[in-house]
């Protein structure tokens, strides 16, 4: 038996290093290696294209915090004019601190350690998904105009929640086949191949799902711009304008990501230590799109009123706008052809007036 005197060994150069053990009996020995292998950097055993991640995770805990608190504190100050679609937005918010705190902490486990907890790094994996699941039906609230055109969905709302718990289902489900398959030590490889096919199964399902989600907000952001076009509704307009410039500004990024990813895959113009780049950028442009939905509903005292409020154009060159405080009829219960509506020939019949 061959035991190594001296099992540590310093390196003074930084690099990549490769372990390698040679049998040179030409019949082929059997070998049996035993014991444990750790490689530790100067700054822990963290791998070294995964430090980068340590400090952006940290980072971005932080932003989250300050962002959750910010419209924490909002709701509380005016909580009477608080609308329900705030805390749809809050609780996203929430949501997100709580993945970057989790994947922060697994990672800082993880360098201090030499391992990683399970518990820390499944409940991250976990919170990441309710955290995709829940910005995908925050994008279809706004998109349809809840807070702006409507102060409530209906029966869209049961469809918007289901359809997110769908998703959400289906991507821990194929999480998990993933994280099964990879435990090589209680599985066999006929097991393992099993486990990487039902995980595949449920691919075209997940693709199918997110494509209802982008073209259910796509869609409801047209036909949200339309409705409030046709009724002359320039401010709310404008918000809902920005809003798809928000939208299309992260598409652009997402875009712009996949075909780095693909140049990435041929040319390998990223090394190692540089590829957390590529993960940090889907993560900040989605704190982008959640800060700018934030701004645009953040809490205010009108925030309640708002979708119960209809704007009149005003006559010649008067700048002044009357707000009507009635409730306005939602963008999918009315029709218009050429901005008129055929059962209302001469304008909409509106009590209690208010002069804005």
């Amino acid at each position: 038996a061959f035991q190594m005197k001296e099992p540590l060994f310093g390196i003074d150069v930084s690099g990549d290093y490769v372990l390698v053990l040679a049998n040179c009996n030409d019949y082929g020995l059997e070998v049996l290696a035993l014991g444990n292998m750790e490689w530790k950097s100067v700054k822990g055993y963290l791998p070294g294209d995964q430090v980068g991640f340590m400090y952006f995770y940290a980072g971005l805990m932080a932003v989250y915090f300050v962002l959750a608190l910010w419209y924490f504190c909002g709701m509380k100050m005016y909580q009477d004019a608080a609308i329900p679609i705030q805390k749809f937005i809050l609780a996203t918010m929430i949501l997100g601190f709580l993945e970057v705190t989790f994947r922060a902490a697994d990672l800082i486990i993880w360098n201090v350690e030499g391992v990683q907890s399970d518990v820390v790094t499944y409940t991250a994996l976990a919170l990441g998904v309710l955290k995709r699941g829940s910005s995908r039906c925050l994008g279809v609230m706004v998109a349809m105009g809840w807070g702006v055109v409507r102060d409530t969905l209906g029966t869209a709302l049961v469809k918007i929640i289901f359809l997110g718990l769908l998703y959400t289902g289906l991507v821990i489900a194929q999480e998990f086949f993933f994280v099964a398959a990879e435990d090589v030590q209680t599985i066999s490889s006929t097991e393992k191949d099993e486990l990487l096919d039902l995980a595949l199964l449920l691919l075209p399902i997940i693709f199918v799902v997110n494509l209802i989600f982008y073209f259910w907000i796509l869609s409801s952001l047209n036909s949200t711009a339309e409705y409030l076009r046709n009724m002359n509704q320039t401010s709310k307009l404008r918000r809902h304008l920005r809003l798809r410039c928000l939208i299309i500004t992260s598409l652009t990024v997402v875009a712009a990501w996949f075909i780095l990813y693909l140049v990435q895959a041929f040319t390998r113009i990223l090394t190692q230590d540089q590829l957390w780049v590529m993960d940090a950028a889907m993560h900040a442009n989605y704190l982008f799109v959640l800060v700018g939905v934030s701004i645009l509903w953040r809490p205010n005292s009108n925030a309640k009123d708002y979708a119960m409020q209809m704007e009149l154009p005003a006559a010649g060159d008067d700048e002044n706008e009357l707000e009507l405080s009635c409730v306005v009829p939602s963008a999918d219960d009315m029709a218009f052809d050429d901005g008129n509506d055929p059962d209302h020939p001469n304008g909409v019949r509106v009590d209690g007036a208010v002069l804005g």
